[in-house]
């Protein structure tokens, strides 16, 4: 961390639909609780691929 001059985060991220629109994600979450977020997220790395 010192080399790439950043700090650790103690506290959980959480799910935002800004998040969500980053990853390429187009639904449309607007009135989705934190649950429903959540989901979207894992879901999306359920389904990444990690063999590349």
């Amino acid at each position: 961390m010192l080399h790439l001059k950043s700090s650790l985060v103690t506290e959980r991220p959480m799910p935002t639909v800004e998040g969500l629109q980053r990853l390429g994600n187009d639904s449309n979450f607007a009135d989705s609780n934190l649950l429903e977020l959540e989901s979207a997220f894992l879901l999306h790395a359920a389904m990444a691929d990690m063999s590349t």
